[in-house]
């Protein structure tokens, strides 16, 4: 493990994606495609959810060990499943079944943009 795989899991680097995403269009660039609802996408378009995070304890070669808050899956709607998930009047069983969850090693970089399709936020890994 490096210093940089490090880097990309911290939550705090991701603060700012984790904190517009629920309200922005999001393309997030995968580092290897997926097979998502039959088809295969290196990029996804749609929006994400808050990401799920966990506290990660790592273990030092000289001995001892520390913790730290890593970014574990960003959950994510895509475009086409949006405005079902949004109707309130679909059951939150059904509406959760829309809800792909992205591992974060799977992820390469995510743009978010607003209505406008401005750039508000983007962020790679190193």
């Amino acid at each position: 493990m490096t210093e940089n795989d490090l880097f990309n899991r911290d939550t705090m680097y991701w603060r700012d994606i984790n904190y517009a995403a629920p309200t922005a269009f999001a393309e997030v660039e995968l580092v290897e495609p997926l097979f998502i609802g039959g088809n295969e996408m290196s990029v996804l378009n749609g929006r994400l959810l808050n990401f799920e995070s966990g506290v990660v304890e790592y273990e030092m070669e000289n001995g001892g060990a520390f913790t730290k808050n890593e970014v574990l899956a960003w959950p994510f709607i895509l475009d086409e499943d949006l405005d079902f998930y949004l109707d309130e009047s679909n059951s939150l069983e059904e509406r959760n079944s829309r809800v792909y969850k992205i591992d974060h090693g799977a992820i390469q970089r995510i743009t978010l943009k607003d209505k406008s399709t401005t750039v508000i936020a983007q962020k790679a890994k190193i």
